[in-house]
C-alpha cells in the first residue's frame, strides 16, 4: 500500500513555504500496528483516568464511613456522659436524702415520741422541745441546700447575669484566685433551662480550673446579640496539649476519657444545640467559646 504522508515544510522559491508530500509504503501489518498503537494511545489515558476516579471514589466512601463511625462514637460518648451526669446527680440526691434528711427526720420522730411520753406523764419536755425545734430547722436547711443544688433560687428569681456575678464574687472572696466577669447586651432573660445549663457549664469549667489548672486568673464573658448567646471562659493555668485530644473530632475529650472531665460540658452544649470550641496551649491556659441560638 502506498499512502501520501505529510513530512513537513521547506522554504521554496521566493521564500514561499512549500508543503512536501512523501509517498510511504505500508504493509497491512504496519497499518494494523499503527492502528493498535493509536487506539492504545487514546484508550490508555481514559483507562488511567477511570482507575483514578474509582480509586478516589473509594477513598471518599471509606473516609465518609470512617467519619460516620467516629461521629457515632462521639455521639455515644456524649450520651454516656449525659447519662453519667444525670445518674451522678440522682445518686447524690439519694445519698443526701438518706444520710442527712432521713437521719434527721428519724431523730425528730424519736424526740416527738419522747415528748409525747412526757406529756402523757404530765411532765414538761422543755429541753426536748428545743432540741426538736433545732433539728427541724437543720432539716429544713438541708432540704433547701439540696433544692439550691438542683436549681439556685437566685437564678430562678434574678436570671443568669446576676447569678454569675454573685458566683464570681464568691470565688473572689476565697482569696485564692482572681475572677473577672463581664456581661454585654444581655437585656432579656432566657428560658430557665438554658440559663441553668449555661450556669452549670461555668460552674464545671471553674471547678476544672480550680482542681487542675493552677491558674491565678479567670475571665468570663457573656454576650447577647439578638437571639445569639456567646459565652467565653479563659484561665491562665497550665493548659494542655491539644494534639493529645480524642480523634473523634471533639476538642474537649482526652483519649483516655479522664483528666479534665469536660464531656459533661459538651453534653450540655449539645442539649442546647449549640457549638463549643476549646483552644489550649501547654503552659498558657485555656479558652472556651460557646455559641447558642435561643
Amino acid at each position: 500500500f502506498t499512502y501520501p504522508l505529510f513530512f513537513g515544510y521547506m522554504e521554496g522559491f521566493s521564500g514561499i513555504n512549500v508543503l512536501i508530500l512523501l509517498n510511504v509504503n505500508f504493509s497491512e501489518r504496519d497499518i494494523y500496528t499503527i492502528f493498535f498503537i493509536g487506539t492504545l494511545g487514546v484508550l490508555f489515558p481514559t483507562v488511567v483516568a477511570i482507575f483514578f476516579y474509582i480509586f478516589y471514589q473509594r477513598k471518599l466512601i471509606n473516609q465518609y464511613q470512617k467519619n460516620k463511625t467516629l461521629e457515632a462514637n462521639y455521639q455515644r460518648e456524649l450520651l454516656e456522659a449525659n447519662i453519667q451526669t444525670e445518674e451522678k446527680v440522682r445518686i447524690q440526691i439519694a445519698k443526701d436524702l438518706h444520710d442527712d434528711i432521713g437521719a434527721r427526720l428519724s431523730a425528730v420522730k424519736c424526740y416527738i415520741s419522747q415528748i409525747r411520753y412526757k406529756l402523757e406523764n404530765k411532765l414538761f419536755p422543755v429541753s426536748l422541745t428545743k432540741q426538736t425545734e433545732v433539728l427541724a430547722g437543720e432539716t429544713i436547711y438541708s432540704v433547701r441546700h439540696i433544692s439550691h443544688n438542683l436549681l439556685p433560687p437566685m437564678l430562678e428569681d434574678f436570671g443568669l447575669e446576676d447569678t454569675l456575678q454573685d458566683f464570681c464574687e464568691k470565688l473572689n472572696g476565697l482569696g485564692t484566685i482572681e475572677v473577672h466577669f463581664e456581661c454585654t447586651g444581655y437585656q432579656q432573660r432566657l428560658d430557665i433551662q438554658t440559663e441553668l445549663a449555661l450556669y452549670r457549664i461555668v460552674q464545671e469549667l471553674t471547678n476544672n480550673t480550680l482542681k487542675h489548672a493552677q491558674a491565678k486568673k479567670i475571665h468570663i464573658y457573656l454576650y447577647q446579640k439578638g437571639t445569639h448567646i456567646k459565652l467565653m471562659y479563659l484561665d491562665d493555668g497550665i493548659g494542655f496539649d491539644e494534639s493529645k485530644v480524642n480523634e473523634a473530632g471533639s476538642p474537649m475529650m482526652k483519649k483516655n476519657g479522664k483528666g479534665l472531665g469536660l464531656k459533661s460540658i459538651e453534653s450540655r452544649v449539645k442539649v442546647l444545640r449549640g457549638k463549643i470550641a476549646l483552644h489550649s496551649t501547654k503552659g498558657q491556659g485555656i479558652q472556651v467559646e460557646i455559641h447558642v441560638n435561643v
